[in-house]
């Protein structure tokens, strides 16, 4: 279903979603897309994304507006997100 958006376009889809406030999504996008080492590839069609690439998207959308708490049900590999101090 999502396949013809790009990383970009998701990302920012969620933001919608959680009703992150307009001027704060393009931050948020750039900010959760570091956090997973996906940066520079948010402009590739999902439908181009590896399984791998696709669970980095998912695990960005689920930090997106810093939730207080999440649970990722899936095995990540560690050091997927990376803690910044």
């Amino acid at each position: 279903m999502y396949d013809s958006f790009t990383g970009k376009q998701f990302l920012t889809y969620i933001a919608a979603l959680k009703k992150i406030e307009t001027s704060l999504v393009e931050s948020e996008v750039i900010r959760v897309s570091e956090s997973v080492n996906l940066s520079g590839e948010l402009n590739k069609k999902l439908g181009a994304y590896s399984g791998g690439m696709k669970q980095r998207l998912l695990a960005a959308a689920a930090i997106m507006g810093k939730p207080k708490l999440y649970l990722l049900w899936t095995s990540l590999h560690q050091g997927l997100i990376q803690k910044k101090e």
